[in-house]
């Protein structure tokens, strides 16, 4: 599936529960990747390109989809709470928590 694909799902789907979509990539995607792998919950080891959020208020949680070489594994959807979310945009951001 392309990242436009995903993007477009996840922009549908976050608008009908409250919310919105974004797309991080580049430096953005490296940052929040970083944040994610180290500091949220145990290690992993997330890599992409570029990363599509839903954020889904009305469901009390946002899913990150990963991209590489502009695919998209729906398989591969990691779902966060608001509040970590919060801090790992902030990071890829350069705001301090």
């Amino acid at each position: 599936m392309s990242a436009e694909d995903i993007q477009g799902q996840a922009e549908v789907g976050s608008v009908r529960h409250g919310g919105r979509s974004l797309r991080l990539d580049g430096a953005d995607a490296a940052l929040f990747l970083d944040y994610l792998n180290n500091r949220i919950g145990d290690p992993t080891d997330y890599k992409a390109d570029t990363l599509i959020v839903g954020l889904y208020p009305d469901l009390g949680y946002v899913l990150v989809a990963f991209i590489v070489d502009g695919c998209a594994d729906q398989r591969a959807l990691v779902r966060l709470d608001p509040s970590s979310f919060v801090r790992a945009y902030r990071a890829a951001r350069g705001v301090p928590a």
